[in-house]
């Protein structure tokens, strides 16, 4: 009997990995199961003379970059319009150095999982993170880019479209990290007591 439940729970693994690797896959599937025991997985509710349980597979976000070294622009961002940034400096500064704070152990994440896989993961469910959680007052949303750069989107408090992005780079022979920041905000409000908070990047 345990051998069975075993091979059950295998199989059920086998199957959300293999639809968390697909990124046409919904993320939203239904375990029926019937008056035999038998099992079936669908994305369409069950009958009604089956028992049902729902599993939520993750889904690839929409706007996941895939550009590589292009996470940003090289250009210098340039305001248009009102710019939060601009209109009260202290406050953005404040905000951006909390936002820097947060995503601290992300990077002691993505280093980890790098030093024991040998690649960068793809996303925060491959180092054991739940992607719906990775948001706070300041950060709406964080999403993994190439070569194991994180990206922040920022709430609406910091404006329109804000975002920044923090990309590890090995040195020393590969034997440790340095990070580079990059962020859509004037190059004049990321100047905090001769240090630069960020580098002022246009978005694309």
């Amino acid at each position: 009997m345990q051998s069975i439940v075993r091979l059950v729970q295998v199989a059920t693994l086998s199957l959300i990995s293999f639809l968390s690797s697909s990124q046409v896959m919904a993320g939203k599937f239904y375990k029926c199961t019937d008056e035999n025991g038998e099992i079936q997985y669908q994305q369409v509710a069950c009958t009604s003379t089956t028992a049902q349980d729902t599993i939520r597979v993750y889904t690839e976000p929409e706007h996941r970059s895939q550009m590589g070294a292009s996470l940003m622009g090289k250009s210098e961002y340039t305001p248009e319009g009102s710019e939060p940034a601009l209109a009260n400096r202290l406050k953005f500064q404040s905000g951006l150095t909390q936002v820097l704070g947060l995503l601290a152990p992300l990077k002691f994440a993505v280093i980890e999982f790098y030093m024991i896989n040998g690649n960068w993961p793809e996303s925060p469910q491959a180092m054991g993170l739940n992607q719906e959680n990775l948001n706070s007052s300041q950060i709406e949303q964080v999403l993994m880019g190439d070569q194991g750069a994180i990206i922040a989107w920022l709430g609406k408090a910091f404006g329109t479209g804000k975002k920044i992005v923090i990309a590890p780079k090995p040195v020393m022979d590969g034997t440790s990290f340095e990070w580079q920041c990059l962020a859509n905000f004037p190059a004049q409000a990321m100047s905090f007591s001769g240090t630069t908070l960020c580098e002022s990047r246009s978005s694309h």
